[in-house]
This record gives C-alpha cells, structure tokens and sequence, in this order.
C-alpha cells in the first residue's frame, strides 16, 4: 500500500513540473490531453465587394477552448502571399506575421480552458498588381495540440499529437471603377427600398438572409425559422413559399393573416439531395399570397458543403433540372 501512495505522489509531482515546463518553455511541446476548439464558431467570412485601390481588407475570427484542457497554438500559414495573419492570446503579446512564407516561428501560444483567442486576417488586394481582379477565397491553416475530429480540426502528416484548423475568408476584387459603380447602384437602390418600405410596408420580418455555414454532407435536413408580422389594413393568405431549388422548401405556421398577426416561415435545407456548387451559395424563398403584393419579401439562406458522404451518396442520382 505504501508503495502505491508513493508511486501516486511520484506521478502528480512529474504531472506538475511537466505543466510547470510547458507554461515556461518559449516553444513547448504538444502535450495531451490537450484543449479542443468549440465547433460553435465562425469559420468563414464574407468580405463581398473589394475596392482594389481601397487599401487592405480584414476580418478577426475569435476561437474558443471549448474543454478542461489547456491548448497549444504552434504556428500557422495562409493559402497566398497576399493574405497574412496574426493570433493573439490572452496574457501574451500578439503573433508576428504569419503568412505564406517567412512565418513568426518563435511564436506559441497556450489558451486556458474557457479562454478564447482571436486570429486576425488581412488581405491585401493589390498584392498580385493593379489588374488582378475577380472572385478570392483565402485561407489560414493554424497548427494546435488540438485533436482531429473530422469537424473543424484535420489530421496532417507534417503534424505530430495535434492537428490542422482551416478558417477561410472571400470576396470579390472590383476595380475601383466598377466597384464605385456598384456602390452607387447599391445606395440608390437602397434608398428607393426605403421610400417604397416607408409607403408601402406589409411585412415586418425579423431577418432577411440566414447563413448556415459549413453543413457536414451527412448532418441531415437542416431548419431555420422567420419571423413575419403583417402590417397591411386588409386579411390576406399566403397561398405558397416555394424555393429556388428541391432541396430547399418551406411552409408557414399561418396562412391567413390579420393586421398585427406573425407567422413563422420555416425554411428546410437537404444538404443530400443533390450536387451543390463549390464554395458558399445561396437559395432564396419567395412568398406568394392572396390578394397579390407587389413587394413580397424574399428570403435567402446561405451554405458550403461538406462532402464528407461523397457524390455516390446523394439522394438525387438521376439527371434533373431545378
């Protein structure tokens, strides 16, 4: 028995310097049990229209350790050398500059259980010259002790007890040019909406567009709920919600409204039904209803595929149009 208690107090002092060493240590080893990221994040970003002489564009992702663990950050890299990123932890100076070479490689960072960090992605739109307009999806790979989970952290050959986590930021490169034109389209446009909506509103909505990030090919039929309040003086029945494409549908909790009713659109994705295109896309879902509305809202929901089942595993294998 003494020789177990022993063995026991051994065993939580080698634990302790063990700790001791990694808090310590400038480059410390991956160590499990490790910390793992929560898999409630933001993972993708949307930069949309960049003016290319409008100087850099950026975006901070906060991450959280989402366990009992301490999690190593060890290093990271971006897909492009126009793209660059810095990672701050709590209780530590920022990162230097990771990019696509030239990394900060002294650089490491320990998150405390609960703790979160926060990577920040710059992008430099004329880093590839004054003409290199057109669609950009970027991406920053940052090494930690974290385990893969096929989720959001990847296992990689070049990584030792830890894995790959992948955030991506897009947009569109105008030139200054076009992207002034489309601004200014933008903002007339916005403002006659907000006349017609001033004279003419029927529907309050509590949002327009719903964006369901990254959907695992396998998660199943996926929902989402808006809100409507109908604002015009005479009843009306909403006769049809179709959308843009099978394997998005809809229905509403009421039809037939009244001044002040609400009802709920609920809004159905299949992300098995068929091929979806590559990247972020959107569906829309249109309202029909009886008396007819000229300004009908339209709603829009957002995604990215995971093909983690394969194209052979689709429900919808025959050719077909939407």
């Amino acid at each position: 028995m003494k020789k177990i208690v022993i063995g026991a107090i051994i065993a939580a002092i080698v634990a302790i310097i063990a700790w001791a060493v990694l808090q310590s240590s400038p480059n410390p080893e991956i160590t499990w049990p490790s910390g793992v990221i929560s898999t409630d994040v933001e993972l993708i970003h949307d930069w949309g229209d960049i003016n290319i002489q409008g100087g850099d564009v950026e975006h901070t992702f906060t991450l959280t350790n989402d366990s009992s663990d301490p999690l190593v950050i060890k290093t990271a890299e971006t897909s492009c050398m126009c793209t660059t990123a810095y990672i701050s932890v709590p209780e530590k100076s920022s990162s230097g500059r990771f990019g696509m070479h030239n990394n900060a490689l002294n650089w490491n960072g320990i998150v405390q259980p609960g703790e979160s960090f926060e990577v920040n992605v710059v992008f430099d739109p004329l880093a590839h010259g004054p003409t290199a307009t057109g669609e950009i999806q970027r991406s920053v790979y940052i090494t930690t002790s974290a385990v893969p989970d096929g989720d959001i952290t990847e296992a990689d050959k070049s990584v030792k007890d830890g894995s790959i986590l992948e955030i991506k930021a897009s947009g569109m490169v105008l030139s200054e040019e076009d992207y002034e034109k489309k601004q200014a389209e933008t903002n007339a446009s916005s403002s006659t909406s907000i006349q017609e909506s001033e004279s003419e509103e029927v529907f309050s909505v509590s949002e327009l567009e719903y964006d369901f990030g990254v959907v695992k090919q396998s998660q199943g039929i996926i929902t989402h709920d808006f809100e409507l309040t109908y604002l015009g003086s005479e009843p009306i029945t909403i006769t049809g919600v179709p959308g843009s494409c099978a394997c998005t549908t809809a229905s509403v909790s009421n039809e037939y409204l009244e001044t002040g009713d609400t009802t709920t659109l609920t809004v159905e994705f299949d992300p098995n039904l068929h091929d979806e295109p590559d990247g972020k896309f959107f569906k829309t879902i249109a309202v029909i209803t009886d008396p007819e509305i000229d300004d009908a809202p339209e709603f829009k929901i957002w995604a990215e595929i995971d093909l983690d089942l394969g194209p052979e595993a689709y429900k919808l294998q025959e050719p077909h149009e939407d």
